[in-house]
């Protein structure tokens, strides 16, 4: 048994209209017997131009654990004080897992 951490980034291309989700992932060296995500960093923005902002939405869910896998999702959004979802947004979240691990390799 061990506890052991992973960073990955997760990219988000430009979009809007609504939040954004993406599915991240990240590998052991063994067996996963719990895990749990965090952020470590985010750079959030948007793509044309500056904006008034009323909220900024960052977020980690539905953190599975698979073999030597962990998976998660990550939402970001951005809306300006139009209240809407209506301005191009871009980002990036730099994700730390934490697992603790049973030292065996996922084959076994």
């Amino acid at each position: 048994m061990a506890i052991e951490f992973r960073t990955t980034e997760v990219i988000f291309p430009e979009g809007k209209r609504k939040a954004q989700t993406q599915r991240g992932s990240v590998t052991f060296d063994s067996r996963v017997r719990a895990a749990d995500a965090a952020i470590k960093g985010f750079e959030l923005g948007y793509t044309e131009g500056d904006h008034e902002l009323l909220l900024a939405q960052i977020g980690i869910t539905d953190v599975k654990k698979q073999g030597d896998d962990v998976t998660f999702t990550v939402t970001i959004g951005l809306r300006d004080n139009s209240g809407d979802y209506d301005d191009p947004f871009d980002g990036k979240v730099t994700v730390l897992v934490t697992a603790d691990t049973t030292g065996d390799t996922a084959g076994d």
